[in-house]
């Protein structure tokens, strides 16, 4: 079971706010300075040197690193998924007046769940800090969990128990063979041989989401997974393309690490797939919250599966 605490986090302008088309990897950035200011003891410059490093929350969720498990099978040899998702959507404002409110979404997995303090104190530091280019001040207004609960409150700083929920593989027994509607909410970004993917088939998707499941439930939550990954991989050749309405969305971040521009773009729009086996199911509602592709953390990759309620014949 992978543990997840969902939160709504809600902002006010100080000043005119300006963002770019895609706010995610903007959020990312921010929250992982000031996540790092709020863990870090030893405020050393190369995070190389500390001797904290086995034991820091820090690099721990911003630098995941594959455990002891091996998952070199699904390709899993470098890098694992973060245990985070930051999720502002599509509909994102270019700009804030002062004033104005700004709400983002952000899921926390696995054992992060367990720091939701560390978490909300570092949304707060980082609208104190500024965002986008200018830097441009926010207060942190309120954050709520799924069920609604206040986590925090800037009037009265009070804090609630925590709504968690758990996802799993498991079948509600109503699932049958059948058509699904997938509309891809944000870009997803799925590369072959680093080409990315425009035409996305059902098996493309279901194997990278299959390496992330894994590598979630495996490094941030140390899971059994129930899976026979080549009997999975051979059901999910088994669905095809219908419908395919979907556009090329392109979109760049600026990587200050690399200090320049990184394309991001990915597919947006409804796809229709043929003969979806029930056993896959689960793992599509699981793609649902920890999205599917690259740049899930910072909100692309994201569907809405349903079934089709008229089957062709």
């Amino acid at each position: 079971m992978l543990r997840v605490v969902d939160l709504k986090v809600r902002y006010k302008a100080v000043n005119t706010v300006t963002l770019p088309p895609y706010t995610g990897s903007t959020f990312r950035g921010a929250f992982g300075h000031a996540f790092r200011s709020a863990v870090c003891v030893t405020r050393l410059h190369d995070c190389e040197s500390c001797s904290l490093r086995d034991s820091c929350l820090y690099l721990r969720a911003f630098e995941t690193k594959p455990g002891p498990i091996d998952l070199s099978h699904l390709g899993i040899t470098s890098e694992a998924p973060r245990p985070f998702v930051i999720a502002p959507g599509m509909d994102t404002p270019r700009q804030l007046t002062p004033d104005q409110t700004l709400t983002i979404r952000m899921s926390l997995f696995g054992w992060l769940t367990e720091y939701v303090s560390f978490v909300v104190y570092a949304l707060q530091r980082v609208g104190e800090n500024g965002i986008g280019r200018n830097r441009s001040r926010m207060i942190l207004e309120n954050v709520t969990d799924q069920a609604g609960n206040a986590i925090y409150d800037a009037e009265n700083s009070r804090s609630d128990a925590v709504t968690t929920e758990t996802l799993g593989f498991e079948t509600n027994g109503d699932e049958k063979d059948g058509n699904i509607i997938v509309e891809w909410l944000t870009p997803l970004r799925i590369s072959i041989k680093g080409r990315p993917l425009r035409n996305i088939d059902f098996s493309s998707v279901f194997r990278s989401l299959m390496r992330r499941s894994a590598a979630m439930f495996t490094y941030h939550e140390s899971a059994p997974l129930p899976y026979d990954p080549n009997e999975l991989v051979r059901l999910s050749d088994e669905a095809k393309t219908v419908l395919d309405n979907t556009r090329w969305y392109d979109w760049k971040r600026y990587s200050s690490r690399q200090d320049k521009d990184v394309p991001l773009g990915g597919v947006l729009g409804v796809v229709e797939y043929r003969n979806v086996r029930s056993e896959l199911r689960p793992w599509l509602n699981i793609a649902e919250r920890i999205h599917v592709g690259k740049g899930c953390t910072v909100g692309l990759g994201k569907p809405a599966v349903r079934r089709r309620a008229t089957l062709d014949a």
